[in-house]
């Protein structure tokens, strides 16, 4: 989305937080699958389908614009302006809400989260990241942004392998939890949800969910 560094669309937010400086390319599409490796971060947390939302889907400026919260689009200030955590994270959400938004009045939008190799760093730490700690628990599907990401802090909090606290700790560290009450406050999403468990389901069920998923995109 931000391939081109100079290019970005302004979406208006629905806190008025800050708008959302999407890259440009966001035009191209009329629909978004959000698919997301959910796993620590050591900026917010938590990276997962409200990060991808907000970062992920940001130009330059705006990936500047929401770690400052609104204070400048420069970023070469992006470190010296740096917002507080709650600012932070509570500007991840609202720009969230401005992508969801976005295509949810286009084509639709839905998300899946993969709960693999799940370490307290982020993917983009890359051989500096801690080894994983916690067990693959599997892969969740939804078209709520809030109750997904929800389902998997719940999953994880459940384990009980070596790295469960440390991930816990990171994202308490880091106020990642701030985002999720945010986004629920922003109308993002909800954090109830219900799970729909497709290995006890039989086969015909399981290729008419995965049908009814290909379709909102065609």
């Amino acid at each position: 989305m931000d391939a081109e560094e100079d290019t970005y669309f302004e979406i208006p937010n629905h806190n008025k937080i800050n708008i959302t400086y999407a890259g440009k390319k966001i035009h191209d599409y009329d629909s978004c699958l959000i698919l997301s490796h959910f796993k620590g971060h050591g900026s917010g947390g938590f990276g997962g389908a409200l990060k991808q939302l907000s970062i992920g889907f940001g130009s330059t400026k705006g990936k500047t614009w929401i770690h400052i919260a609104g204070k400048t689009t420069n970023h070469s200030e992006l470190f010296p302006k740096r917002a507080s955590q709650e600012d932070f994270t509570a500007s991840m959400a609202d720009a969230a809400w401005a992508i969801n938004d976005y295509f949810k009045k286009k084509g639709g939008i839905a998300y899946i989260n993969v709960l693999v190799n799940i370490s307290i760093y982020c993917d983009c730490a890359g051989s500096k990241a801690k080894v994983p700690e916690i067990n693959n628990i599997g892969i969740l599907a939804s078209t709520d942004p809030v109750a997904i990401d929800q389902a998997c802090f719940d999953l994880i909090k459940k384990t009980k392998d070596t790295g469960t606290q440390a991930f816990l700790d990171r994202v308490a560290e880091k106020k990642g939890e701030n985002t999720i009450a945010a986004a629920v406050k922003f109308g993002v999403g909800k954090k109830e949800y219900n799970f729909i468990d497709i290995n006890s389901t039989s086969l015909y069920l399981k290729m008419n969910l995965i049908l009814l998923l290909l379709f909102m995109f065609v």
